[in-house]
């Protein structure tokens, strides 16, 4: 059973690991069912991620949101918790899919799964971890449409990656965002504000910050 493979009623296409994750969903939902919350659970359930990614990274067609809701839904029969949710997406994004991330994020909205601030946190945090500060404020813009609140975690994540990005200019209009949203920077949002300066070569800036970093290190 392990070695088949599911004919997806889309076109020709054949979707590997469906049969795979069937069978890691089934483990999952049966020791759940009898009560053994332990180590076999976790390994079952870090399993179903891996498959699902596997999946969505291993189709050999161009992907779209029924191809996508195919996979999620033979995984996912019940919907994901919030920590799978975040953990599917984060590893999504982190392997650059970014299309995918958001098929899989409107897989989400389409069956009326919650996402809250964690997922769209973590999905930001992947991006500034792979350089992609372009794709980090697409997401951050789609999260304040869905008027879900920042926190500082995902304003260090948007930082960052604008910081990685170079983008001293945009750095320093979250950092006054953060003011506006009563959101207090830490040392590593100044210190992300503060290299982008550097890397840009305002210097100017860098100390302007560095010396608001100082003024609040004191209140």
């Amino acid at each position: 059973m392990l070695g088949m493979e599911v004919q997806i009623q889309h076109g020709n296409c054949k979707l590997p690991y469906l049969d795979k994750i069937r069978v890691v969903t089934r483990l999952l939902d049966s020791s759940t069912v009898r009560g053994r919350a332990d180590a076999t659970h976790s390994a079952a359930k870090a399993g179903r991620i891996e498959f699902v990614l596997q999946s969505l990274l291993g189709v050999q067609v161009p992907l779209h949101l029924d191809v996508v809701s195919a996979i999620l839904d033979q995984a996912f029969p019940l919907g994901p918790d919030s920590r799978a949710s975040t953990q599917l997406l984060s590893q999504i994004a982190k392997r650059h899919a970014f299309d995918t991330t958001l098929l899989a994020l409107s897989w989400h909205e389409r069956k009326g799964y919650p996402l809250n601030h964690f997922q769209y946190t973590a999905v930001i945090d992947a991006c500034a971890k792979t350089g992609s500060w372009m794709m980090a404020l697409h997401f951050f813009s789609a999260m304040a449409h869905r008027e879900l609140q920042c926190n500082i975690i995902t304003f260090s994540a948007v930082i960052s990656a604008c910081e990685r990005g170079a983008e001293w200019e945009r750095v320093l209009e979250f950092l006054s965002v953060m003011g506006r949203s009563r959101v207090q920077p830490d040392t590593i949002t100044f210190s992300a504000v503060i290299s982008a300066c550097e890397k840009c070569g305002k210097w100017q800036k860098a100390l302007q910050v560095l010396g608001v970093m100082m003024q609040n290190s004191l209140q």
